[in-house]
């Protein structure tokens, strides 16, 4: 019991440090759009933040599946499930 706690704790850990880091990289991303005249760094600007969104949804998908599993610490779940749930994007 206790190994799967901390494995799960380290698991959520993880996504939520991710998911942040998704925040803070799409914040440099619309700042860095703001800036720039160049047509196809605006694309691939674009594509990457079209990229941060599907991962935010995907560790979103994942936290939900994990709120249904036993022996998790759900107060954990819910806060990576709130910050998943924040748009991405300013």
């Amino acid at each position: 019991m206790i190994k799967s706690l901390t494995k799960s704790h380290s698991l959520i850990g993880n996504l939520s440090r991710e998911s942040q880091s998704l925040r803070l990289r799409c914040q440099k991303i619309s700042n860095s759009i703001m800036n720039c005249n160049n047509k196809d760094l605006l694309s691939r600007l674009n594509r990457e933040l079209s990229s941060l969104e599907k991962r935010r949804v995907e560790i979103l998908k994942i936290a939900s599946l994990l709120s249904n599993s036993e022996g998790i610490d759900k107060l954990s779940i819910e806060f990576l499930i709130e910050i998943c749930s924040r748009p991405i994007a300013l």
